[in-house]
């Protein structure tokens, strides 16, 4: 596949154009094996641009987008919201941790859903982090954080075979079902797609200790 990348210091114009190339290679052709575009999260392509439909039918993000604590911009952020919050009585107040983790989890949840922008599209959404499989407690209630539709759909995996083969099934169903919508297209003037029982499958790919929780 042919790979694209955002870099540090693009102008529009660049971005625009390699957007441009990138869409024109993964249009629809017997030539074509698709194309990869690697972006980074808080940046324009992860934030601004609509992958819809066959523009991205996977998304895939490793690690969690944290600032550096080392940022006096962010430690000072911080040490604010702590002290605002031990002043006040007001239990909805962040603390600096709770401000900490919605910054890189909105960063997360805004490329997340960079393939997933209707009621009818579909798309792969692949998290590696084995941050992700820990309990809540232990990292600071990071699944609360994702957002809920995410949540609800979320498969562990322990092993990168089995991540493998079940990913393989789930693009061969799609394709299946959109071979049919096409056939069916073609045998009739009319087709309500409002009517499709197509059903979304998220999954991540993971290595920790949790076997309540994962699929081997």
């Amino acid at each position: 596949k042919k790979c694209f990348m955002e870099k540090r210091g693009m102008s529009s114009f660049e971005i625009d154009s390699m957007l441009e190339e990138y869409f024109n290679d993964i249009r629809p052709s017997g030539r074509q094996s698709g194309a990869v575009l690697f972006a980074v999260c808080r940046g324009r392509i992860s934030e601004g641009i609509d992958f819809r439909d066959d523009r991205s039918r996977a998304v895939i993000t490793v690690g969690i987008p944290y600032s550096n604590l080392k940022v006096l911009e962010v430690d000072r952020k911080m040490a604010f919201n702590d002290q605002i919050k031990k002043n006040s009585k007001d239990s909805s107040l962040l603390s600096g941790r709770e401000w900490y983790n919605i910054q890189a989890f909105r960063a997360l949840n805004q490329a997340l859903g960079r393939c997933i922008r209707h009621r009818e599209d579909w798309g792969a959404i692949i998290m590696i982090d084995e941050r992700f499989g820990q309990s809540q407690d232990a990292f600071f209630g990071s699944l609360n954080y994702l957002s809920g539709w995410i949540r609800k759909n979320m498969i562990y995996f322990n092993k990168f075979n089995h991540f493998e083969h079940a990913l393989n099934e789930y693009f061969k169903t799609k394709c299946n079902e959109l071979e049919n919508i096409d056939r069916t297209q073609n045998s009739s003037s009319t087709i309500n797609i409002g009517t499709s029982t197509k059903k979304r499958k998220y999954m991540i790919s993971t290595k920790f200790n949790n076997p309540s929780k994962t699929r081997d």
